[in-house]
């Protein structure tokens, strides 16, 4: 027996119901003739509906998992291009030589069709299309897979090994790939610089852009001197290939290693935290300019400058940190990270970047956005 489904069925998703089969058939003795076939030979594994014309709206085309064109509907002008590609499709139609497959997964004879050639057509266009798409499915994988592993190579393996300080960073995408940026960048004059960005969206767009900006900076680095001539020159490559809007916060600071000197550029991104041996603000890193691929004459101004003394740190966040949320939407926010770095100051640097990563782990149930943190810590 053939099971006729209606909206509510798809709306509810009716328990026993595998297929749903949208026939489009202008005639209703031929409608009736493939109702009946398929009703000889189903075993309730396919639900009917039916349009009498391919031009006609029907709800019943949202839900379908199979187009079946009855003999009159391939007679009819138009009639597979007013359809949905997408979906799988079997012509029964009178002269099948009259049409290419390329209009349908499966063309079958409509004067000699019998029930059981009918019920295999549907099925074997239904599992055709289910295993392209499950191939589609691993390729898209594949790629996103081996777009990962591309990306992290590029993040540092190690923090630099400067005497004196002891530095970590880490990073956790929300998706495949990520769209928060840290590094540590060589100066020409014996400088770091410290970098922590996070580029507008999250995925495969956002880690492009991501990629673009080390890519900027690092090449400016082989003759910039400082921090704000390293985001000026990326600002400017970023504004000139920037589409629809695109953008990158960024904040570079500038570490002096001998006097422990820092110097903040920041283009829009949360503020940089210094805390003092006690576990206290001592000094906040805010933004100086806005983010990077928005105007190609920003200037990224330093902001006020200051030193790392022994004991203190220096705490970078992206603002997948501070915005995680609560199961009840409150906000985890600067404060309680940041408490997380005062109660564990005494530890590694390794661990702190650690810690913060799990307090953003443990406060949400399932956080929305990539994660980054940095610490410098000052021996």
């Amino acid at each position: 027996m053939v099971h006729f489904w209606r909206d509510s069925d798809a709306e509810a998703g009716e328990a026993g119901i595998a297929s749903r089969v949208l026939l489009i058939e202008p005639d209703d003795v031929a409608a009736s003739r493939l109702v009946g076939l398929l009703a000889g030979c189903d075993n309730g594994t396919i639900a009917l509906s039916r349009l009498r014309d391919a031009a006609m709206e029907g709800d019943e085309l949202g839900a379908a998992d199979l187009i079946l064109f009855g003999p009159g509907a391939a007679a009819q002008a138009g009639a597979f291009s007013a359809v949905r590609s997408d979906l799988p499709r079997v012509l029964v139609a009178e002269d099948p030589a009259a049409h290419p497959m390329a209009v349908a997964d499966a063309v079958v004879p409509a004067d000699s069709l019998s029930g059981r050639d009918l019920y295999r057509a549907i099925r074997a266009a239904l599992e055709s299309r289910r295993r392209a798409a499950m191939s589609q499915l691993n390729l898209s994988r594949l790629r996103m897979r081996l777009a990962r592993e591309i990306q992290f190579g590029l993040f540092p393996v190690a923090p630099p090994a400067i005497p004196g300080f002891d530095i970590a960073g880490a990073t956790a995408p929300v998706e495949e790939v990520d769209g928060d940026y840290f590094d540590y960048i060589r100066l020409a004059d014996g400088k770091w610089a410290i970098a922590v960005g996070d580029a507008c969206g999250h995925g495969l767009s956002a880690a492009l852009l991501m990629v673009q900006t080390r890519a900027s900076l690092r090449a400016a680095a082989i003759r910039g001197s400082s921090a704000r001539e390293l985001l000026v020159t990326a600002n400017r490559v970023l504004c000139e290939a920037a589409v629809g809007g695109r953008f990158v916060t960024l904040a570079l600071i500038e570490l002096e290693p001998v006097s422990g000197r820092l110097r903040c550029c920041n283009g829009g991104h949360p503020a940089g935290y210094v805390l003092d041996a006690d576990g206290a603000v001592r000094a906040a890193l805010e933004s100086t300019d806005l983010p990077l691929g928005v105007d190609p004459d920003a200037g990224y101004p330093f902001g006020g400058a200051t030193r790392l003394r022994s004991r203190e740190l220096l705490v970078l966040f992206t603002d997948g940190v501070s915005e995680t949320r609560s199961g009840t939407g409150e906000f985890l926010g600067a404060a309680r990270a940041l408490e997380v770095v005062r109660r564990r100051r005494g530890e590694t640097a390794s661990r702190i970047v650690e810690a913060v990563h799990e307090a953003v782990g443990d406060f949400s149930a399932g956080h929305g956005d990539d994660v980054t943190a940095v610490v410098v810590k000052r021996l």
